[in-house]
């Protein structure tokens, strides 16, 4: 009994402290949601990068998300999930328009972009746009539903349908026979914009079809079977087409005729799209991995576990992200990891296939470029698709026109990621 006074004064001290405990987590230390990601300092063998700029997209965060990043040339696209369309200057950052295309409730897909022409669809609307401005040169109601971005080139767009179709449009249409829809078809719905060459159009579909049409009408067709859906993007380096499966290989195909001219094994289904660089393809595995094989003959030159995207290619070296969001920086002879940087906070990660830059954002619209040091100017790894020769077209109806008012807004400042 005498140690009882001496225990509750022990409990009503501990209980007192309690408040104390709770307080020291400051709710002004936790970043808000808006707070400009960065990237923490590289150690010092981490010299492999630099920042190009780093900039917000103008969007409204309290009711938009940034949903798509799209390079083409010397821009970058940044589209939100309602209906925000901003060009940025790829290399500066600085912000070129922005304009709102279409209803801002309905989907868009990703844009795509040639000489000074911008395709857009929303919802079932597919606007052409003036790179310069972003103002609206004509509208056109589509006949189906899309299923993935358009591919555009010097005087045509071209938009994968759910039904198999797909539509192709003029881009500086003078009659009414201009103005309709050119249709091809496909068995199978399209996920990933197809691919359009001087003479000829190519795609993949969910039946596991690849087509290769003449782009002057759709009966001189190739078509070969894959062994399962083949729903990303194709790539082309004459005279091969390349793409992955789901049924766990990565093809490689003759543009010509469509012949098989070898597979690869991956272990596993692929939905990303396969990156040709120079001799060399690189494919990354659903589960996670990359590969880098022979473009000629499809001999693995190397593997790397836990890949989970392929981001970039200098002339040595190799960007991609691992499973846990973090940038990698590879030695692209040996696959060897030379540097490592904590790019979380910036989970969009765009797929580069055109040149070396790296670009980073995240869905409150912080946008960041890097490149390797030493490289003030874009490596290239493609060249611009030809204009090709006008081709026939079908009936339709004409549509209304539409204009939209263009922002140009001044240049946004860059800030280090590296700085604590």
């Amino acid at each position: 009994m005498p140690r009882l006074p001496a225990l509750l004064g022990l409990c009503l001290t501990l209980l007192a402290a309690l408040p104390a405990v709770a307080q020291t987590a400051d709710p002004a230390s936790a970043p808000p949601a808006t707070a400009k990601p960065t990237v923490p300092p590289p150690t010092p063998a981490q010299t492999a990068l630099v920042q190009a700029w780093q900039t917000r997209a103008r969007l409204d965060s309290s009711r938009a998300r940034l949903s798509h990043l799209v390079l083409q040339g010397n821009v970058l696209f940044a589209q939100s999930d309602r209906a925000d369309v901003e060009a940025i200057d790829a290399e500066t950052g600085r912000s070129l328009w922005n304009v709102i295309v279409g209803n801002a409730n309905y989907p868009s897909v990703p844009v795509a972009a040639f000489g000074q022409h911008v395709a857009v669809v929303n919802g079932s609307t597919l606007y052409a746009l003036d790179r310069s401005t972003g103002g609206v040169q004509w509208t056109r109601q589509l006949k189906g539903s899309p299923s993935a971005g358009p591919a555009i080139t010097a005087d045509r767009v071209y938009l994968p349908m759910l039904s198999g179709a797909l539509e192709v449009y003029m881009l500086a249409p003078k009659t009414a026979v201009d103005r309709a829809a050119l249709i091809f078809f496909g068995q199978g719905a399209t996920e990933a914009p197809p691919l359009v060459s001087e003479s000829r159009l190519m795609w993949g579909t969910r039946a596991g079809n690849v087509y290769i049409d003449a782009l002057t009408n759709s009966t001189n067709r190739v078509r070969f079977v894959a062994g399962g859906p083949v729903v990303g993007r194709l790539a082309h380096r004459s005279p091969r087409i390349f793409f992955a499966s789901l049924d766990g290989f990565v093809y490689a195909i003759d543009d010509l005729h469509g012949n098989k001219l070898w597979q690869f094994a991956l272990g596993g289904p692929s939905r990303q799209p396969p990156v040709a660089v120079g001799e060399s393809l690189y494919v990354v595995a659903d589960s996670g991995g990359m590969w880098k094989v022979a473009a000629d003959s499809g001999t693995q030159q190397w593997f790397v576990p836990g890949v989970r995207q392929f981001l970039a290619a200098s002339a040595s070296r190799i960007y991609a992200s691992n499973l846990l969001g973090q940038l990698l920086v590879l030695d692209s002879a040996t696959g060897s990891q030379q540097a490592l940087y904590d790019t979380i906070a910036l989970p969009i990660k765009y797929l580069n296939r055109d040149t070396d830059r790296v670009y980073l954002g995240n869905s409150n619209g912080y946008l960041s470029c890097f490149h390797e040091a030493g490289l003030s100017q874009p490596l290239g790894h493609t060249a611009p698709p030809a204009k090709q020769a006008d081709t026939a077209a079908v009936k339709k109806k004409p549509a209304a026109a539409a204009a939209n008012a263009a922002a140009d807004p001044p240049a946004a400042k860059a800030d280090d990621p590296f700085a604590k």
